[in-house]
């Protein structure tokens, strides 16, 4: 009985200190966009409780994300679901603002926080090796645009983000955010955005240096070149 006693023992102590599976930890909350991405549906949301708050209101505000949750009590954690079908997610951008409030219904803080719903981690998607590929250079949907001062050295004293669209007809639209690193929701279908080769410009003010492309949008159908 001893020996058994002392072999539990044994296989205790080798238990607690066998060394773990390697884990991903993100430390810059500021400069990775890890932190926002949406990669499955179900996303727990976890906050402190105010020690003056009585309730709380969480609205997410998106394009098709749309949606409110009443807290009647201390409550630290959420599980947020996307969507109702996963096969058929799309992309969005969504803001979370949870307000809390005290006992006579005043506010007592408030927390915030963007998340992107990026559709092609809910099902497989086409990969593209080749960067030459047409298909790179193509927008049909509204897409999520990501950007991060910290891609390029000399843009990390940035103080802001700056996205201009250029549209078919030569009218420009800036798009400036106070964050350097985050998403972006370009709504070029919903908003009517109309047809032919967008150029977009990324640039950080109070950085240096930039990125441009050329997209282009063409309508349904079947386009076949006659000579």
């Amino acid at each position: 009985m001893k020996r058994l006693f002392a072999v539990l023992a044994v296989l205790c102590a080798a238990k607690g200190f066998a060394a773990s599976e390697p884990v991903l930890v993100h430390t810059a909350p500021l400069h990775n966009r890890l932190w926002m991405t949406v990669v499955s549906n179900e996303v727990p949301l976890a906050w402190e409780w105010p020690p003056d708050a009585h309730s709380a209101v969480l609205t997410l505000t998106g394009k098709y994300a749309n949606e409110t949750v009443a807290f009647d009590g201390v409550t630290t954690d959420w599980t947020w679901r996307p969507t109702d079908a996963p096969d058929v997610a799309r992309d969005d951008v969504v803001d979370l603002l949870l307000t809390f409030r005290g006992a006579g219904d005043e506010p007592v803080g408030a927390l915030a926080a963007r998340l992107a719903v990026v559709a092609g981690a809910f099902r497989p998607v086409l990969v593209m090796p080749d960067a030459s590929a047409p298909d790179w250079t193509r927008v049909k949907e509204d897409v999520v645009i990501g950007y991060d001062a910290a891609w390029q050295d000399t843009a990390r004293s940035a103080s802001g983000s700056r996205l201009v669209v250029v549209r078919p007809d030569g009218n420009p639209v800036t798009n400036m955010t106070a964050d350097v690193s985050g998403f972006s929701l370009w709504r070029v279908k919903s908003e009517k955005w109309g047809f032919g080769a967008f150029t977009l410009a990324l640039d950080f003010p109070g950085g240096e240096g930039g990125w441009e492309s050329t997209l282009t949008r063409l309508p349904g159908g079947t386009w076949v070149g006659v000579r």
